[in-house]
């Protein structure tokens, strides 16, 4: 009862200290920046190990001079992690939400202090094709679209490949993490996405609506390359990975009971890394790796 208590003091003593506008340091091995004092970052990996984890090791094996793209940098925590792990990447960060986007740059300018050889760019942008009229709304270091909400207009990630001159043959990973709307970055990507990079995206659900658009992401991805699918629950660990659709649409309904009906909660949403059949080797080894921990 009394570290209940205690936690909670603390919580409220972290509104505070953010709501002064006051930073704290998060180190990811050799890089750091700063974040708001109510960002649940630290606290979701000091309590899983797993959290947030697979990226950064992913980086890892990806090619030298390469570009990740980052959809939903946030404050650049995600990017932070990677840049531990792989700083001779290109990368580029798209974020929405002008708030952290402010706090983005920032926290870029000083990465470039710490190494003045990485290379980061950074966009202002909300990634979509088909959702529009889309506002943000959220706090603790998240915010989620609402479709309806305001008046931002989506730009199409080839737009923003085509405005900045970058060839999509030099991409090797994109990730996406928008709270639900995921599936609209992924399609208007898809022209370069042609040589099947690494795709990691967030497959999470608050509506049935967004569930049938992920269903039927899954279907368009295979179309264009991409058979293989593996699947991590929402604290990092890995569940399994396949090419029947028939198991992925298993579980998006076991997520679905659970967000739609009775079921017991287990876990939340699924982040998803998706593959051609030519990398499966590859895959598997990374992954065998990453749950060596």
């Amino acid at each position: 009862m009394l570290k209940k208590i205690l936690n909670k003091i603390d919580w409220y003593k972290r509104i505070l200290l953010t709501s002064f506008g006051i930073k704290r340091r998060y180190k990811i091995n050799k890089y750091s920046i700063q974040i708001d004092f109510n960002h649940r970052l630290p606290d979701y990996q000091s309590a899983h190990p797993f959290y947030d984890r697979f990226l950064p090791h992913l980086v890892k094996y990806l090619p030298e001079n390469t570009l990740a793209i980052d959809v939903g940098a946030n404050v650049g925590d995600t990017l932070v992690g990677m840049l531990g792990n792989n700083d001779a990447l290109e990368y580029l960060c798209i974020e929405a939400s002008d708030d952290f986007f402010s706090d983005l740059k920032k926290n870029v300018e000083s990465l470039k202090t710490q190494n003045s050889k990485l290379r980061i760019s950074i966009v202002n942008e909300f990634v979509g094709k088909d959702i529009t009229d889309v506002g943000l709304d959220g706090q603790g270091g998240t915010k989620h679209a609402i479709v309806g909400g305001g008046n931002i207009k989506p730009k199409s990630m080839v737009s923003i490949l085509s405005d900045l001159a970058v060839e999509h043959s030099c991409l090797s990973l994109l990730k996406t993490d928008v709270d639900g709307f995921d599936w609209d970055v992924i399609r208007s990507s898809y022209e370069a996405l042609k040589h099947n990079p690494y795709v990691y995206f967030e497959c999470q659900y608050d509506n049935l609506e967004q569930l049938e658009f992920y269903r039927e992401l899954f279907s368009e991805m295979v179309v264009i390359g991409y058979s293989k699918f593996a699947f991590f629950d929402n604290f990092g660990q890995f569940i399994l990975a396949t090419d029947d659709l028939n198991v992925v649409s298993e579980l998006l309904d076991y997520v679905k009971r659970q967000n739609f009906h009775n079921s017991t909660r287990t876990y939340f949403y699924y982040d998803v890394l998706a593959y051609p059949n030519d990398k499966s080797g590859e895959v598997e080894s990374i992954i065998a790796e990453y749950n060596i921990r």
